[in-house]
């Protein structure tokens, strides 16, 4: 935020004569927010893996989801249950991508 706030555009908009607000909010918050979305994502996806390898290695609880994936490790279920992570994690991607398209318009699909 404050690499944005030291920016070109930002010392142009109150050259200008707009509210600190605004400068804040519209041009400063929407370039300091786009590096914030990708370590969401990531830091999302690797806690994800990272229970999965608390509950084997270390044999720790760690939540409910992951002792249900681990004895369904053990039976015949095992499908619906990395079904169902890789659902989370390409939803979670899914969103970050979403995110980034609103918060810099320049962004796009084609």
């Amino acid at each position: 935020m404050l690499v944005s706030l030291g920016s070109d555009f930002v010392r142009t908009a109150r050259s200008i004569g707009l509210p600190w607000w605004r400068i804040v909010v519209t041009y400063a918050l929407r370039n300091a927010i786009l590096p914030v979305i990708t370590i969401a994502g990531i830091v999302f996806s690797t806690m994800l893996g990272a229970n999965v390898l608390v509950e084997k290695v270390f044999s720790w609880p760690v939540s409910r989801p992951m002792r249900w994936m681990r004895c369904s490790l053990r039976t015949m279920r095992r499908y619906r249950v990395f079904l169902l992570m890789a659902s989370v994690f390409v939803i979670v991607n899914l969103l970050v991508d979403i995110l980034y398209g609103i918060a810099d318009p320049r962004v796009t699909i084609g």
